[in-house]
């Protein structure tokens, strides 16, 4: 099994660039597919919660065009993102499957409400790679991020605000003995059998012993993969600790499983997912 497939949700925002060459990290050492694509609204869904009484049929269609022209005018600046980071890269254009030698992408444009878009086009691909949205950005953004972690069962690549993600070499696994973080790793074990080393980040407590942490690392040994254990006492920061253990150890990614406790306590007493994807410091891959 490989990463063959990689979807880059656009919005025609600031960061679309960024999502792109993040794709392009996942996709370059197995030449995978970018399937880069532009979501935006039913003009007419955008201006309904406009439409108040006594608004007239004329005044309706105003705002309906409102909406078409800001549409178009994002769609446009995606387009200009894409073609821009296509020819920067030299990027082979495809839209059907087939084999190849070298990393392929298209641009596709979907209407529909863009969260039930992106679940439903995450589910075809192998990784959703995206940015952590900076404060320019629509706030849509956020949500779409959260449906790519919650709703697609796939993969999410996370890179940070304003960094540059590397082709990956090393990788950090973060380990809590969760169903979550077990996931996460089973998902990315085409990357960590890639990898040339994988350091196990380990939190050890009564919940965590050295023993447990030391069997998951034989457990990837057997699939080949070169990994070593890095265990530490956690601090009140976890999602700070993880990143500086992870970019100490040399590692390009840190893989997380996201919400091994409830959302809804995270949102409450905080956590580690919420944290990183506020305030990721490097680039992340997620799964739930």
């Amino acid at each position: 099994m490989s990463i063959n497939t990689i979807v880059a949700p656009m919005t025609g925002g600031p960061t679309d660039g960024a999502a792109l060459d993040a794709a392009l990290a996942m996709a370059g050492p197995t030449n995978a597919h970018i399937h880069a694509i532009f979501l935006h609204p039913d003009p007419k869904r955008v201006a309904i919660p406009q439409v108040g009484e006594g608004m007239t049929a004329a005044m309706i269609d105003t705002l309906i065009e409102a909406a078409e022209q800001r549409i178009q005018s994002d769609r446009g600046q995606a387009q200009a993102s894409y073609d821009s980071w296509r020819k920067a890269n030299d990027i082979v254009e495809a839209d059907t499957p087939g084999p190849r030698d070298s990393v392929t992408a298209q641009l596709g444009v979907v209407q529909g409400e863009p969260n039930n878009s992106l679940a439903k086009i995450g589910w075809t691909a192998d990784v959703v790679c995206m940015t952590q949205p900076s404060d320019n950005d629509d706030p849509e953004l956020a949500n779409l991020v959260t449906t790519a972690l919650m709703d697609t069962g796939k993969l999410l690549f996370l890179a940070p605000n304003g960094g540059k993600c590397a082709q990956v070499k090393s990788v950090a696994v973060a380990w809590n003995g969760s169903r979550e973080a077990a996931r996460a790793v089973a998902l990315a074990m085409p990357m960590l059998e890639r990898a040339d080393l994988v350091t196990v980040l380990a939190g050890t407590s009564d919940m965590l012993t050295p023993a447990e942490v030391n069997a998951f690392v034989d457990s990837l040994k057997w699939h080949g993969v070169n990994a070593k254990p890095r265990m530490f006492t956690m601090n009140g920061d976890q999602a700070g600790q993880l990143q500086a253990e992870a970019m100490d150890a040399g590692a390009q990614v840190l893989v997380l499983g996201a919400y091994s406790h409830s959302r809804m306590r995270e949102f409450v007493f905080g956590g580690v997912t919420d944290d990183i994807l506020n305030a990721a410091q490097m680039p992340v891959l997620l799964a739930h």
